[in-house]
């Protein structure tokens, strides 16, 4: 296993049903450890590999909510 795949943090983007409500950015423990709305639509990206850090993710999960009002 390389060094770069220990690093990596995987966070999931929880997409909600109504284009009128924010993406929200869980971490693992949170997506794994509470019941989550079946409605909504989760996806796993990692940090770095889809993103570089962060605030990268931040950034972009900014700008799509900017686009979702």
């Amino acid at each position: 296993m390389s060094q770069q795949n220990q690093n990596q943090t995987t966070y999931y983007l929880a997409y909600p049903p109504f284009a009128c409500d924010a993406i929200q950015i869980l971490t693992a423990s949170e997506y794994w450890g509470q019941g989550l709305p079946a409605n909504h639509h989760y996806e796993p990206v990692s940090i770095p590999g889809n993103f570089q850090s962060f605030a990268q993710l931040q950034a972009w999960v900014n700008a799509q909510n900017q686009q979702r009002y």
